[in-house]
């Protein structure tokens, strides 16, 4: 079998569906907090699952605003520091305490920033936010998207209500 290539029920192979609406039910579909934010480290969008940890009910009041600021004290240097690594082009990366906005449910975040590039070679930053203080033991990784394609793949079909 070829990488990146999947076998179908028939036994042929396929290519795993690279389309925008699978990516985003994916991203959408996670229980981690995903969120972008441009090179300025403001918050440009964050995925259900995030806005569901966080408790947040509107996410309008956040677009724009610094994610850095979110954190206090000492997460608040890790959080700078994880953002100027990934503007350089690494991964930053930190576990740090946030309480949820309505009920301040104390929580601790596995957090990795990362540079992304879209196919515009526009640059933003990823940010990756393991909740339910879930934390995370394995080190980052740098995935080709061919990689990256097949792995949507096989969380999809895990995501798929069995018939």
């Amino acid at each position: 079998m070829k990488p990146g290539a999947s076998p179908s029920k028939a036994g042929r192979l396929e290519s795993p569906p690279a389309s925008a609406d699978f990516k985003t039910r994916l991203i959408e579909g996670s229980p981690d907090c995903i969120k972008v934010l441009d090179l300025d480290g403001r918050l440009l969008s964050m995925n259900a699952g995030g806005m569901a940890v966080l408790e947040i009910c509107d996410l309008k009041p956040f677009i724009g605003a610094a994610w850095i600021n979110f954190w206090q004290g000492e997460d608040r240097k890790a959080a700078q520091a994880a953002v100027q690594t990934a503007r350089g082009g690494g991964i930053g990366r930190f576990v740090g305490f946030f309480p949820t906005t309505q009920t301040r449910k104390p929580m601790w975040f596995d957090v990795a920033v990362s540079p992304i590039l879209d196919a515009c070679r526009n640059a933003g930053l990823l940010v990756l936010s393991a909740g339910e203080n879930v934390l995370r033991l394995v080190p980052p990784l740098i995935i080709e998207e061919d990689h990256c394609d097949r792995a949507l793949e096989i969380v999809d079909t895990a995501l798929r209500p069995k018939a």
